[in-house]
């Protein structure tokens, strides 16, 4: 439902100097209010103040905290947003609880993400790619991610789109107005569009490696009998003391990973399935 307000903590877990609370529905400005010592609902978006935070359950508590307002459509989810600034995450968590007890529900996982999506504020690509920017373990998988975000796909197909859209509307048009005497377009002028669209796509499609092959890292194994350089050997590929060297048999006794690059350079031409 995109009726509801919802409220989660969305700042990363662990500690740190400061920790986000964000609202986001109809009632966004209101439940934000009654913990926040500054009146909030005839607050225009796109502003910013410091006040004080004031929890009474499950005891009382009163913290420093900057707002964010963000007024519909002008926010992320195209809704009211409010963001909480506040000192530490238990704070964080105690505050969207107590905006639980006060009417917001929890959000799910890509919630916020899930209504700017569902209201065109992002599109699906984007909406991906979001996902993959929190999930990004090396620097390649986040250039990628970025790349998806600042819309290089979206402006790929865009054009694609147009075209078709184009074409839909001259069909549509053409049976309206069967009984006229209007050629709108040939077919011949209909079927060479398609053609071009598709072979754009196909071009699209053909690129997609530079993304889909940065997006996960492939997992390689290094296992052998005990003290025979496994230990070693992972160091050196990954070029970080990541694993205790010892002469001592069974040293490492946990199971060790760590990111690895590697430039591959004058690859032979090998015969599929060799």
């Amino acid at each position: 439902s995109m009726d509801d307000t919802i409220v989660a903590v969305s700042s990363a877990t662990g500690p740190a100097a400061r920790s986000i609370v964000r609202l986001s529905g109809p009632d966004a400005f209101g439940l934000a209010e009654r913990i926040f010592s500054e009146p909030l609902k005839d607050k225009g978006g796109f502003r910013t103040f410091p006040g004080v935070v004031t929890i009474k359950e499950p005891y009382p508590i009163s913290v420093p905290a900057r707002v964010y307002l963000f007024r519909a459509p002008r926010s992320y989810t195209r809704q009211d947003v409010v963001e909480l600034h506040v000192p530490g995450e238990v704070v964080a968590s105690i505050i969207c609880s107590t905006l639980i007890s006060a009417g917001a529900r929890q959000a799910q996982p890509g919630e916020f993400t899930a209504r700017a999506f569902l209201s065109n504020r992002i599109d699906l690509s984007r909406a991906q790619a979001v996902a993959d920017v929190i999930d990004a373990t090396s620097d390649a998988q986040l250039r990628s991610a970025i790349s998806m975000l600042e819309g290089t796909l979206t402006k790929l197909c865009n054009p694609i789109v147009e075209a078709l859209t184009e074409v839909l509307a001259i069909i549509e048009a053409s049976i309206d107005f069967a009984d006229e005497d209007i050629e709108l377009a040939s077919v011949d002028e209909l079927v060479s569009t398609i053609e071009r669209c598709k072979n754009d796509i196909e071009k699209i499609l053909s690129q997609s490696g530079q993304w889909s092959v940065a997006s996960k890292e492939i997992p390689v194994v290094i296992a052998g009998r005990a003290n025979v350089g496994k230990s070693s050997l992972l160091n050196a590929l990954t070029g970080m003391d990541r694993a205790i060297v010892s002469a001592i048999a069974g040293t490492t006794r946990d199971v060790l990973s760590a990111p690895m690059t590697i430039k591959i350079e004058n690859v032979p031409n090998v015969p599929p399935g060799e």
